[in-house]
């Protein structure tokens, strides 16, 4: 068997105890908390503007953090990684 090689692997949090696992797994997707990113902005890249919106949404700061970062490197990945 021929192995697969990869640049990188992540690994996503299919929301709170799995709660978002099967309709992701099912129907292809991937699920941020927010629901207030645009795929525009999102794909053109306007990380302040999406790190306003969540500052403005999430009260915690190492919570915003995580999710603008998740959500960064969801966005900027490449077909190398998995």
């Amino acid at each position: 068997m021929e192995q697969a090689a990869f640049d990188n692997v992540y690994y996503v949090k299919l929301g709170k105890k799995g709660e978002w696992e099967k309709s992701s797994i099912e129907g292809n997707l991937v699920r941020i908390r927010s629901s207030n990113q645009r795929v525009d902005d999102i794909n053109q890249g306007n990380w302040e503007t999406i790190e306003k919106q969540l500052e403005a949404e999430i009260e915690d700061p190492d919570a915003e953090t995580r999710d603008l970062n998740a959500l960064r490197l969801i966005a900027e990945c490449t077909s190398e990684d998995v």
